[in-house]
Formats: structure tokens, C-alpha cells, sequence
């Protein structure tokens, strides 16, 4: 019995080892601006935008496109308190995208006003004990 075993692990080690992964090349499948875009962001200086972008469009390499981002914030206070404390705030910001290919000198892409709403409510620790 400890002979089949030993030849059943030595068969099948000995017929995966030429085991090929799939994504060999460097090259991106799926986003075709990745280590080609120059990136411009103006406006509202978001912390998550500035971590988030390397990880979609990564080093610009060839310098191929330009792509500008104007981000603009506005709050609306929805509940005020009677000392003036705001406790739910709506955000909206607006994006506007500009994509320009250098090689073409064209405009590709220009999409104005993606609007994204969320709300902020701040509960003090004594409203959660009760």
C-alpha cells in the first residue's frame, strides 16, 4: 500500500511541474490607461483620492494621456442643535473627468457634474448610553 501512495505522490508531482500562470506579461488587460496617464487633480484635496489613484492608473511611464480631475465639495447643514452644533451634514461632491490623448492631441473623454451624496451624523457619547 505504501508503495501506491508513494507512487501516486511521486506521478503527481512529477506531472505538475510545468505549471504556467495565466498572467505571465506585465501588460493590463483591463484598464488601458494604467502607467500610460499623467493625472491632474484640482479642486477639493480628498486623502482617499490621493492613496486610490496609484492603485488604478499607476506610474506614468509613457505619458501617452492626460487625465484632469476638478472635485468640488459642498455642505449643507440638515439639523441644527439649539447651541448652534451641527449633528447631520450632507456632502455633495462633483466630479468632472477631462481625458486628452498627447499622441492625438484630442480630447477623449469629458465627463461633467458625477454627483455623490453621503451624510455625516455625529452622536455624542451620551446619547449611546441611554
Amino acid at each position: 500500500m505504501k508503495k501506491i501512495i508513494s507512487l501516486f505522490l511521486f506521478l503527481l508531482i512529477l506531472s505538475c511541474n510545468n505549471i504556467d500562470f495565466i498572467y505571465t506579461n506585465d501588460t493590463n488587460l483591463i484598464n488601458p490607461l494604467y502607467n500610460k496617464t499623467k493625472i491632474d487633480v484640482s479642486g477639493v484635496d480628498l486623502v482617499f483620492m490621493r492613496s486610490y489613484i496609484p492603485v488604478v492608473f499607476g506610474n506614468n511611464k509613457n505619458n501617452e494621456f492626460d487625465l484632469l480631475i476638478d472635485i468640488k465639495e459642498e455642505k449643507t447643514k440638515r439639523a441644527v442643535e439649539t447651541n448652534q452644533a451641527t449633528s447631520n451634514l450632507r456632502y455633495e461632491l462633483r466630479f468632472n473627468y477631462t481625458l486628452v490623448s498627447n499622441k492625438k492631441n484630442c480630447l477623449i473623454y469629458n465627463k461633467k457634474n458625477i454627483i455623490k451624496f453621503f451624510n455625516h451624523t455625529k452622536i455624542s457619547w451620551i446619547q449611546l448610553w441611554y
